[in-house]
């Protein structure tokens, strides 16, 4: 079985040789396959154009998208360092609230406390009565 295949192979590569003797047949075949090559080879080349083209819109694409996110990035930064800025003042404020309230409680201004309570109750009272007088109507 392997002598028929190599005979026939033998039979083709004679039959071919034998039909490459004519040269106008090698010449027309040859410029069709020129042809072909400069058909697909210029297909090739606007596939590659087309794809780079795309390429070049996904990347574009891709580069605005990474500069927004920077920019976020930075705004995200400047926010969170503004929200520590203002608790760091809000710490001193409360800091210096709280002194004030200790100082205001200390033994020798009891009777300022005093005071501070009754003029808190007094408010909420008066407060609690004007909300009912208004619901009422």
């Amino acid at each position: 079985m392997l002598r028929s295949n190599s005979n026939n192979s033998k039979s083709s590569d004679r039959v071919a040789l034998l039909s490459d003797s004519n040269n106008d047949t090698t010449s027309s075949s040859i410029g069709r396959k020129v042809k072909h090559d400069v058909d697909t080879s210029s297909h090739f080349e606007q596939q590659n154009d087309y794809r780079l083209e795309e390429l070049n819109s996904k990347l574009s694409a891709l580069h605005k998208i990474t500069i927004d996110i920077h920019n976020e990035v930075s705004d995200q930064g400047n926010l969170l360092d503004d929200t520590g800025n203002t608790f760091t003042s809000f710490r001193g404020s409360f800091k210096n609230t709280f002194t004030r309230l200790r100082h205001m409680t200390s033994i020798r201004h009891r009777h300022h406390m005093c005071y501070l309570v009754a003029c808190m109750v007094g408010i909420f009272f008066i407060l609690y009565f004007v909300r009912g007088y208004w619901w009422n109507y």
